[in-house]
């Protein structure tokens, strides 16, 4: 969606007074104005979205719409966006409900997926499919795939199916779990789906979630890798529609939200992404097509034994004098920081960039305890390594060295 329809009632904006950047221009070439900056710095802050060149033009049209269709300035917008994380919900949600979106979008992905899940009764040793739809906005995605998998073999032969969409916004999934929708956008399906799957109400079209596999809604930020919600869930789904979200999405930013995605999938599950999107190449995955149709698969592995999972050797001690032996207390672990440890271990041979931004997150992890972790420091100096900048690696070396002092303390 690059353009939008203005509120034809909505009050003119206020020509905004252009200033000198705050910050790099290349940071942000769509910002025009010190506003846009500021807009565009908020959306990476709270949501790690629109930080693209597309994305950042797109976001500065969202907010010009919603902005006049509230009749504020721009500074009390941006105060709005501060202070309520619902006004960001309300923001994507001109994006999610323009006409990009809607039942059904890219309908070769559903038929290619029905086609799999047909083959997939043959061989699945068991009778259940949980399905996940990543942004799932509104709910259109994630009731498709309730529709299609109803028609399935599955569904005949009593398969324990259920449908799930997550999304970071509030606002958007309350409108999801309504399932109300309006007759144009029910429109697209034919006149017997449309009888099999709506009724009429005086709110709009209703779907029928009696008649179909259950579908639920659950918030959370996948982009966020280390997170519990993500940490939990890992391995959960047998299919993930993850469509369209890296669009907007930086570079670091996309290679979080590929590995929280295929991170989902259990051992031989699907991904499929929109047309066009391109995700970092990554070793779990394999990449399939079917009549014309690409899309992911996760392979299956042996699990192997990183480093920090292994049980570390025991130190020697000094025998105590009898009588005087005391239990020995076990350090507390922190399962985010053991999980972001085993990250870096797996991405630093293929993607030392990657391994750098983990590294980030524990140096971030360190700061905010207050306090500077030798350890963490000794990770970027590998990276260091790995990327062939030994200068680097030394002057990072020789920084823990002289911080720890000789006793390496």
């Amino acid at each position: 969606m690059d353009s939008f329809e203005e509120n034809p009632g909505a009050a003119e904006a206020a020509p905004t007074e252009e200033v000198s950047l705050t910050f790099p221009r290349e940071l942000w070439p769509a910002a025009e104005s010190r506003t846009d900056v500021e807009l565009v710095r908020l959306a990476g802050l709270f949501c790690g979205r629109g930080a693209s060149i597309r994305g950042q033009k797109r976001l500065v049209a969202l907010a010009e719409v919603r902005r006049n269709r509230l009749k504020i300035s721009e500074d009390a917008y941006l105060a709005r966006l501060q202070s309520d994380e619902n006004e960001w919900s309300e923001l994507w949600g001109l994006a999610d409900a323009g006409p990009g979106d809607g039942f059904f979008r890219f309908p070769a992905q559903f038929d290619v997926l029905g086609q799999l899940l047909s083959e997939m009764t043959l061989i699945a040793p068991e009778r259940r499919l949980r399905v996940l739809s990543a942004g799932c906005g509104r709910g259109h995605e994630a009731y498709s795939l309730a529709m299609r998998l109803a028609e399935t073999k599955m569904a005949a032969k009593g398969w324990e199916i259920s449908v799930e969409g997550t999304d970071l916004g509030g606002a958007l999934l309350a409108g999801a779990r309504r399932a109300d929708f309006t007759r144009e956008e029910v429109r697209v399906l034919t006149p017997f789906s449309a009888r099999r799957w709506f009724s009429v109400r005086a709110a709009g079209w209703h779907f029928k979630t009696e008649s179909a596999p259950p579908v639920s809604f659950f918030q959370s930020n996948l982009s966020d890798a280390g997170s519990e919600t993500v940490r939990k869930l890992q391995g959960s789904y047998d299919v993930v529609f993850c469509r369209g979200r890296s669009f907007d999405c930086p570079d670091r930013q996309i290679r979080r939200l590929a590995r929280s995605a295929v991170s989902l999938l259990a051992p031989g599950g699907i991904l499929l992404t929109a047309p066009g999107e391109i995700w970092p190449e990554r070793n779990d995955v394999s990449t399939e097509e079917r009549s014309g149709l690409v899309y992911l698969r996760r392979t299956s592995s042996d699990a192997k034994p990183t480093p920090f999972q292994m049980p570390a050797a025991e130190p020697r001690r000094k025998k105590a004098p009898a009588g005087r032996e005391k239990p020995s207390k076990p350090e507390a672990t922190d399962p985010r920081r053991e999980s972001l440890l085993q990250t870096f271990e797996e991405t630093l041979p293929a993607d030392p960039d990657e391994a750098r931004d983990v590294v980030l997150e524990l140096l971030d992890q360190d700061l905010s305890a207050g306090v500077l972790n030798p350890g963490s420091l000794g990770l970027m100096a590998r990276v260091e390594e790995k990327l062939g900048r030994r200068e680097s690696r030394m002057a990072i070396e020789n920084f823990i060295a002289r911080w720890s002092g000789p006793d390496g303390k």
